[in-house]
């Protein structure tokens, strides 16, 4: 067992991960009108948030694959946002924020792939070579 995968370690990231869709919940739920011209920024907002739900939640819980239904799971916490944000009078709903929000966990879910191929991999097949 690695200090990743003791109990201590998950506990920690699974309270952070609960803490971290809160945040998220928060800032998505709150009256703040953006000023013109801001709404890009919000999609890279949109974006950022998501692969950082993905990372948490992949870290979260370790012996638990990163597939799609696990990524699934996790776009369900931008369709409820955008849902609540539809029954308010003061946010909007939009398409565009849960396409932000997909890609970014697509985003972390390649580069996830593309980190462990090109450095955790190469780093344990060479401590396995004599």
């Amino acid at each position: 067992m690695t200090w990743l995968t003791s109990p201590a370690w998950i506990a920690i990231m699974r309270l952070a991960l609960a803490a971290y869709v809160l945040l998220i919940l928060a800032l998505s739920l709150l009256p703040q009108p953006l000023p013109e011209g801001v709404e890009i920024n919000d999609k890279i907002g949109h974006l950022l948030a998501f692969f950082g739900l993905g990372f948490l939640a992949d870290i979260a819980f370790p012996k638990q694959r990163l597939d799609g239904m696990k990524l699934l799971n996790l776009l369900l916490i931008g369709i409820l946002i955008e849902a609540m944000q539809f029954h308010t009078h003061y946010r909007t709903a939009s398409l565009a924020d849960l396409a932000a929000d997909a890609f970014g966990l697509l985003a972390y879910a390649l580069g996830r792939k593309w980190f462990s191929r090109k450095y955790l991999l190469k780093e344990h097949s060479s401590c396995n070579s004599f």
